[in-house]
């Protein structure tokens, strides 16, 4: 499989820098993925629609959590939880986020909510 590099400017694109962060998020780089869904959310023309960017901040947020940055995770499950409120898997993500701070009943109403959705 070949992989196109995406060069990274000063301007961010959002579509384009979203793109390439599932990219980086799929091969397991995580630091990468961080770094360029912010770029993505940050961009104040970013193009992204309230469901990308909430789409932006739930893969975001697996990023960190993948890092054990537990916090960050919350926080960005949180955000996209914010823009799209039937995002199941943020909900279900949240709610393992939550486990393993020791928010039991935090997690046990995230569980509930996202096969609730489901």
């Amino acid at each position: 499989m070949l992989i196109a590099a995406v060069p990274l400017t000063a301007r961010a694109d959002g579509p384009a820098d979203a793109s390439a962060a599932e990219m980086a998020l799929s091969k397991g780089d995580n630091d990468a993925a961080i770094r360029l869904y912010t770029q993505a959310l940050n961009a104040a023309d970013a193009g992204l629609s309230e469901a990308a960017m909430a789409q932006a901040h739930h893969q975001r947020g697996h990023a960190y959590s993948c890092k054990g940055a537990r916090a960050e995770a919350i926080a960005d499950f949180t955000e996209a939880l914010r823009l799209k409120p039937d995002l199941a898997d943020a909900y279900n993500d949240r709610a393992i986020a939550y486990v393993q701070e020791g928010r039991y009943d935090e997690a046990i109403a995230d569980f509930s909510e996202a096969l609730r959705l489901k």
